[in-house]
């Protein structure tokens, strides 16, 4: 006999997750990412990461160092996804020049241009370093996949540090204004000044 009712159902994942770059990865973007910088520091529970807009100062003592001694500091993307392989909504952080570039390039290109519209496959090179991104054909997103979109809200500024939240938020929970996500992309605001 368990410690469970007979009755019950581990319920399944409904989003809420970051995504970890597999060997092979099937994504739709579903929003504009949030760009800044990721720095890593040292807390009593382990380094942790912070991620500040690009125009941030970061303090240089702070920062760790990374198993190769370099700092720990690094150009970043955030992105909301759909994930393929697991139908879920998920958060996919990117700091790798090669992926930045390549979606960078795909969003501005006069034929593919904006990567919401179309699915991208993000594939690990076979000797281990650097992916190489695939762009789909366009077109929507099937009535059962922007369902479960829709039931999974994201706010991609919670991200970023803040008073409450010096190591960022959850950007399933914590949720801003668009008034306020938008001063704080304008620079009209400073995301330390968001009351969360």
């Amino acid at each position: 006999m368990g410690n469970f009712p007979t009755d019950y159902n581990v319920p399944e994942s409904q989003g809420g997750s970051y995504m970890k770059l597999q060997d092979k990865n099937k994504v739709r973007v579903l929003m504009p990412p949030v760009i800044g910088t990721e720095y890593w520091v040292e807390t009593p529970d382990g380094d942790k990461p912070k991620r500040v807009l690009p125009d941030v100062e970061v303090p240089i003592g702070d920062v760790c160092t990374n198993k190769f001694g370099n700092l720990s500091i690094s150009h970043w993307h955030g992105y909301a996804v759909f994930d393929y392989a697991d139908s879920s909504v998920k958060i996919l952080n990117i700091t790798q020049k090669t992926i930045q570039q390549a979606l960078y390039g795909l969003d501005k290109d006069e034929d593919w241009g904006d990567i919401t519209k179309y699915d991208i496959t993000i594939t690990r090179n076979e000797d281990g370093k650097g992916y190489t991104i695939t762009p789909v054909p366009p077109k929507p997103l099937t009535e059962e996949i922007q369902n479960i979109v829709d039931s999974t809200p994201v706010n991609l500024d919670a991200l970023y540090v803040s008073e409450k939240s010096p190591y960022g938020g959850n950007p399933f929970v914590d949720e801003i204004s668009d008034d306020t996500a938008k001063k704080v992309k304008d620079g009209s605001i400073d995301p330390e000044d968001i009351p969360f």
